[in-house]
């Protein structure tokens, strides 16, 4: 376990504005301060105010999902990787070379070839992802939307803030869905309708705070390990997680340890594509240079809506300027802390030049978790569930 940052002249108090702490701070006491008569009609209307708040931010995805109950495209994210794969399989390039040569766009496809084709992949997902060949074909696209909701459903349970009264928890989870089909609305809708691997991602993120928390030993090397594994699906979330556990103040050779493992691990899955695709390297770098980003309402990148005011190159650089901007005030603040690890999932959005809607899971699980780590708010958070009773109790004829 790391050792504990608090600080002993004030014990309520960080050391450092968003440095981390293993203490815990004494549980908040929820029971009301005073007993009147309209205490029993207030708690119960205050909890039901804040479920239909809750309910009112979910019921977009949840109307949404429930009439794409019977779509045929459940899981259709996997027609991606079952490309790849198909590829290898049958002795060719894992990247298709018209993708390599000359520009492309994801989504409509180029010099003819299909929509769903392998593309910004990274060579060791296709090791990762293989094992589900193992599924029949049939089935394979409900399998991998499975998969993935099981993932996102572990991520949120990660990351749940158990450290905030509930009533708090589900006002966050609403504010953080935002009104029904807004974009983090539909980002979640879009996750579990395509089961994007982002889901991946997220159980990622989760695992890497989970050690920072709970565990320590082979168990904390473990989970930093499986950690950036998982996030590295997709490069730049694993290049923001790796920048907040290099900050770390405490635990560094847990961090260091876990970090050497996982890349252990992502070499290891690379080797099998380079022995079938010994140029595959190379060409998924050309591939990542090669994209055209798709010019529509539907890619939310900074750099899309920045470029018709800046110019395409300049959007691009200012904006990659700003992500790396944002893993280095990581690491050079060492802010290992629920800060910094907010910071470092945002820094992807600004590096990816295609932004889907389920890209803002990101930074939404990773304030979820983080939330409850800020003792600010734990300290406002331990006055709520009391407040409206202090007032009825004040109110109460003497």
């Amino acid at each position: 376990m790391a050792a504990s940052c608090v600080d002993p002249a004030n014990p309520g108090r960080y050391r450092g504005r968003m440095a981390i702490t293993t203490g815990r701070a004494a549980p908040p006491d929820h029971a009301p301060a005073a007993r009147g008569r309209w205490d029993r009609p207030r708690r119960l209307a205050v909890r039901v105010a804040i479920l239909v708040v809750f309910a009112w931010a979910a019921s977009g995805p949840i109307r949404h999902v429930a009439g794409l109950v019977g779509a045929s495209d459940w899981g259709s994210d996997w027609r991606w990787l079952q490309d790849g794969l198909d590829r290898l399989a049958m002795g060719l390039p894992l990247n298709r070379p018209e993708y390599v040569t000359a520009p492309f766009s994801q989504a409509t496809g180029s010099d003819g070839a299909p929509t769903y084709t392998w593309s910004l992949h990274p060579p060791y997902n296709a090791s990762l992802v293989a094992p589900l060949l193992l599924v029949p074909a049939g089935i394979r696209e409900g399998a991998w939307a499975a998969l993935m909701a099981v993932a996102l459903a572990g991520s949120v349970l990660l990351a749940w803030p158990r450290r905030l009264w509930w009533g708090t928890s589900l006002l966050l989870a609403a504010a953080t869905l935002g009104p029904p089909l807004s974009a983090p609305s539909i980002g979640l809708v879009d996750q579990l309708h395509f089961a994007n691997p982002n889901a991946l991602v997220l159980l990622g993120l989760a695992l890497a705070w989970w050690r920072r928390r709970r565990a320590n030993g082979r168990v904390a090397i473990a989970l930093v390990a499986t950690g950036v594994v998982l996030a590295a699906v997709k490069i730049v979330p694993a290049m923001g997680l790796a920048a907040w556990l290099l900050a770390a103040r405490d635990g560094r050779r847990v961090v260091t340890r876990g970090l050497l493992a996982a890349a252990a691990v992502l070499v290891a899955l690379t080797v099998p594509v380079l022995l079938l695709n010994p140029g595959v390297i190379g060409d998924t770098i050309a591939v990542q240079l090669n994209l055209v980003p798709v010019a529509d309402a539907t890619n939310l990148a900074p750099s899309a809506w920045l470029a018709p005011h800046l110019g395409g190159i300049a959007a691009t650089w200012l904006t990659r300027a700003a992500g790396i901007g944002l893993m280095g005030l990581v690491l050079v603040r060492r802010l290992d802390g629920p800060g910094g690890f907010v910071l470092a999932a945002c820094a992807p959005l600004f590096l990816t030049p295609q932004l889907w809607a389920h890209w803002f899971l990101i930074p939404i699980l990773a304030a979820l978790i983080a939330v409850g780590d800020w003792p600010r708010l734990r300290a406002l958070d331990a006055g709520l569930p009391t407040a409206w009773a202090t007032r009825a109790g004040s109110a109460q004829p003497t």
